[in-house]
């Protein structure tokens, strides 16, 4: 049985044997054939005493990265065990870490988890202070918070206008320190009298910004009535809400599907309302077919060429991390639980000791 075998199952016995062995002595950070180091497989499979004889006492390697650039800390988010999470980032896990698809591992957070979300950005958030008159927070802020809206929705950033109450000319920008810089430098050209970017502003003259990302959703033409909504009023709300670009298709255009232009993070909150328009104008029978089978529709990535469309579809069509999905589910057998067993052997320790 392989070091990173034992990890994944959780045999701590072997795990210490392994690397306690007088005759052959194993390195804490060997990887297998994908680039999976014991601690990828311990932290993805969730087994916390064995992620922490490799942390504490073998000084296991916490930013490893495997064949698609995850960490162990990527492994750990996905598999949503959070006392591993814990451990990992009191161990110096870096949450900034991005892999080959170009994802932190914030990105596998399963469902609206504010408080892990919070806590895998929380050493890298920035806080900064700007000093600007009262008498031009109004101006700030915009119509019903549109101008705030927009820079949050470009930078994702957090922006804080004091109240009039408050008496203060401090205006807050927290978030991680590129988005805090690029925030500062979009408030102090707005307030010089430049137009902010923003969806409407790029729509003008059909042009996106470069940075921006784009979905074609394969909408039906029957459900396009239900995102444009009453007198237009659901459609304008997400607008409102996450500053996309939203091209409704007509006529002959019906075939080509929902176009759908946003910063990353934009993008995705655009997409989920959408469907969710049409899931709740439906009673709740479209959004399993959207989870199930359009999670992204056509989607490119602004520069990065369908880069994460093709990760997502070519290797295994969900969220679970690239490499996991297609060298997982494809070559190593069926499923992560079982991919060892089947992939390695129904006896673990033979057919491992076969393919080696």
């Amino acid at each position: 049985m392989s070091l990173v075998t034992a990890a994944y199952l959780g045999n701590i016995e072997k795990v210490i044997d392994l690397l306690d062995s007088d005759q052959d002595p194993i390195d804490v950070n060997e990887a297998d054939a994908y680039g999976d180091t014991a601690l990828h497989a311990a932290a993805y499979s969730g087994t916390y005493v064995t992620v922490h004889e490799l942390v504490k006492n073998r000084k296991a390697n916490v930013n490893a990265k495997n064949h698609v650039g995850s960490t162990p800390l990527h492994k750990a988010v996905l598999s949503d065990n959070k006392a591993v999470i814990d451990l990992l980032l009191e161990s110096g896990a870096d949450a900034e870490i991005k892999n080959d698809a170009g994802k932190r591992p914030e990105y596998y957070i399963r469902g609206a988890n504010s408080d892990l979300l919070q806590k895998l950005k929380e050493k890298s958030l920035v806080t900064k202070t700007l000093t600007i008159p009262r008498d031009r927070h109004g101006q700030l802020i915009g119509k019903a918070g549109s101008n705030l809206n927009s820079i949050r929705n470009r930078t994702h950033a957090q922006l804080n206008v004091p109240k009039p109450e408050k008496n203060s000319d401090e205006v807050t920008i927290k978030g991680r320190e590129a988005e805090v810089n690029e925030a500062e430098k979009l408030i102090t050209a707005f307030l010089d009298n430049e137009p902010l970017p923003s969806s409407r502003n790029a729509g003008k003259q059909g042009e996106i910004p470069e940075d921006w990302h784009k979905a074609s959703l394969p909408i039906h033409k029957e459900n396009l009535k239900y995102i444009i909504g009453p007198k237009g009023r659901t459609i304008r709300a997400i607008v409102e809400e996450t500053g996309a670009r939203i091209t409704i298709p007509k006529g002959e255009e019906e075939g080509n599907g929902v176009q759908v232009a946003a910063p990353y993070e934009a993008l995705e909150k655009a997409i989920r309302m959408i469907y969710a328009a049409i899931d709740e104008a439906k009673g709740g029978n479209n959004r399993g077919n959207y989870n199930n089978n359009n999670r992204r529709g056509n989607y490119n990535g602004g520069n990065r060429d369908n880069r994460d469309n093709n990760r997502d579809n070519n290797r295994g069509g969900n969220r679970d991390n690239n490499r996991d999905n297609n060298r997982d589910n494809n070559n190593r057998g069926g499923n992560r639980d079982n991919n060892r067993d089947n992939n390695r052997g129904g006896n673990r320790d033979n057919n491992q000791d076969n393919k080696n």
